[in-house]
């Protein structure tokens, strides 16, 4: 699962899931497919015995319908082999959604890792579904580190179905022989599925990994990284199978993102809310808005981004920004909710929180709580993305620390005091996001590999991905 890495200040830092609807709506359709196919072989193997398991049971259910309902006249064989084959049916259902229910109840809804490197502690929080119903608190486990700890990624086995077993990258702090799994990769059934397959995940394994050895003061296996690698990518060599018909698709899907994203300046409109009180929820808006206007937030206005409209349109979505500015008048805060239609929509909703601060020197302070964007940040934005779902308290919190920190290291805030001074703000944030991406040729290698995770890209065909989405970008 994707990890994200949030460093709060010098001495903490926190490690968490970063898309908690897709991986619970994943596992809740594994679970029920393991439920059925569970349930469905105790039916086969009840069925194959049914002469000591169901035919006393259908033999009772069968005289019982006719004392109570045929007046004792029996029933005629097809009308039993009907009636056996709902009983069965029944049977498996009631098993399935049992086992179900069960694994559900038990799948995790948080999973995160808490760094503190001024104890020489990592905390492991994780809470069950049923944990979460029944508003039982997180269960935290607590590990010391030593001057013997490490971090290290391994290949290992894992179960990729319910019976078959496969290969998983597994990024791992080791202390004192004992591991700790910070992350795990998808399950393939061979080497070379996972090195093709997975290889983007390992680039990201590798970066957390780097992330914190440099924040923990420990060892990183460098050669453990660099080995895997090598061998990954003479795998990847010799299976010189590109569907390019998928790749050009990618590209055009790439293409629309990074048009709508960073080939135009966002235009903004003023809008009523109540406009969108059948898109949004305006409970969420109302509410925030009410509770930091008694802290000596002003809100400003409410607008609507034209720019990403119609693309917000194709997922069956509309929302608006609740534009708010901090009593010191230095951030901007954007409320917004991102509320996809159609069927099970609601898993992938999110109630966005967002804070942003200009410093004179032409950085920009970020924190929110989005899911964190296919494409990377300029160097001069300094982004955190906490986990969606993060209490505004939280981020606000986390933002004005920040600024603080940024404050006395003798940088200044942009002031803004009306819409047009957010607006304004908004177009120079964009202005530079948008000569970053025209400086690096648009998207990087690792960018990339998160819109092909299922695809081989070797270095030649990167470079002909990239210099085809420059062109199309240059003409546009």
């Amino acid at each position: 699962m994707a990890k994200e890495w949030a460093q709060i200040d010098s001495l903490t830092a926190r490690l968490f899931e970063s898309e908690y609807a897709p991986r619970i709506y994943q596992e809740t359709q594994r679970t029920l497919m393991n439920g059925v196919i569970l349930a469905l072989v105790i039916g086969l193997l009840g069925a194959a015995v049914s002469s000591y398991v169901f035919t006393p049971t259908f033999s009772f259910i069968f005289r019982w319908i006719e004392m109570n309902f045929l007046a004792g006249e029996a029933l005629s064989l097809s009308q039993k082999r009907l009636l056996s084959a709902v009983i069965l049916f029944i049977f498996i259902f009631i098993v399935s959604l049992m086992i179900f229910l069960w694994n559900w109840l038990q799948q995790k809804v948080k999973d995160e890792f808490l760094f503190d490197r001024s104890k020489r502690i990592v905390s492991h929080i994780k809470q069950s579904r049923l944990a979460y119903l029944l508003g039982w608190p997180s269960c935290v486990r607590t590990y010391h580190l030593s001057d013997f700890s490490k971090v290290s990624i391994s290949v290992t086995k894992t179960r990729v179905g319910p019976f078959n077993f496969g290969y998983c990258f597994v990024l791992k702090l080791v202390n004192q022989h004992l591991p700790l799994q910070i992350g795990r990769s998808a399950g393939f059934s061979s080497l070379e599925s996972l090195a093709r397959f997975a290889y983007g995940e390992l680039l990201n394994f590798q970066d957390l990994a780097r992330k914190l050895g440099d924040f923990l003061k420990i060892r990183v296996e460098e050669e453990s990284l660099i080995d895997l690698t090598k061998r990954l990518k003479q795998t990847l060599a010799a299976q010189n199978q590109v569907d390019f018909g998928e790749i050009e698709n990618k590209v055009n899907e790439i293409y629309k993102v990074l048009q709508a994203a960073y080939g135009q300046i966002y235009q903004y409109r003023p809008v009523n809310s109540e406009a969108f009180r059948y898109s949004v929820d305006l409970r969420y808006y109302h509410r925030l808005q009410s509770a930091l206007v008694e802290q000596g937030y002003c809100w400003v206005g409410d607008v609507e981004c034209v720019t990403l409209a119609p693309m917000l349109q194709e997922q069956h979505m509309r929302t608006f920004l609740r534009c708010m500015i901090n009593p010191t008048h230095n951030t901007s805060i954007a409320i917004y909710h991102l509320n996809p239609g159609g069927f099970l929509g609601f898993l992938f909703q999110e109630k966005v929180f967002d804070c942003e601060t200009e410093l004179t020197s032409g950085q920009y302070l970020v924190t929110t709580n989005a899911s964190k964007p296919p494409f990377d940040y300029p160097p001069s934005f300094d982004a955190l993305h906490l986990p969606p779902g993060t209490s505004y308290k939280v981020v606000l919190r986390a933002h004005f620390h920040r600024l603080q920190r940024a404050i006395t290291a003798g940088l200044s805030p942009t002031p803004l005091h009306t819409l047009g001074d957010v607006l304004a703000m908004q177009e120079r944030l964009q202005q530079a996001k948008n000569q970053y991406r025209q400086q690096i040729g648009y998207i990087t290698p690792k960018e990339l590999w998160r819109f092909f995770p299922s695809t081989l890209i070797d270095s030649d065909t990167f470079t002909q991905v990239e210099r085809c989405l420059r062109e199309k970008m240059a003409r546009s």
